[in-house]
């Protein structure tokens, strides 16, 4: 299967225009939380911020669906914590934390079923 990628065109991330590097000092400025998809705990709901990198595995979680501004839920993890399974876009995908370790998202609210905080 052919591709228009060229992965080879910039094979160091700091010297792609609009690379990761890039989009996280924008975002730490904004003040802005993120965290590692791997770090979402089951329950929870956030939404994807970007995927890091521009290695062809990187894109490649792009083309599974982890897009910018989608809504992902961690459903559950093995138990020895690898792999966890997510739901988003109307589908289930299992990631291993090497792969979920690529992937920034950003927290909505309380996880589901807990006790309301106060305020």
């Amino acid at each position: 299967m052919k591709t228009n990628f060229n992965f080879d065109r910039f094979p160091d991330d700091e010297q792609c225009p609009g690379s990761d590097v890039q989009l996280r000092s924008e975002i730490r400025s904004a003040g802005v939380d993120s965290l590692r998809l791997s770090e979402l705990e089951p329950g929870r709901d956030a939404t994807v911020d970007w995927v890091e990198g521009t290695r062809p595995e990187d894109l490649r979680l792009a083309e599974l669906g982890l897009l910018p501004d989608t809504p992902i839920k961690a459903v559950r993890r093995a138990p020895l914590g690898d792999p966890t399974e997510f739901e988003l876009r109307g589908y289930r995908l299992c990631l291993r934390r090497r792969e979920a370790e690529r992937v920034r998202v950003r927290l909505n609210g309380k996880p589901r079923g807990s006790p309301r905080g106060p305020g």
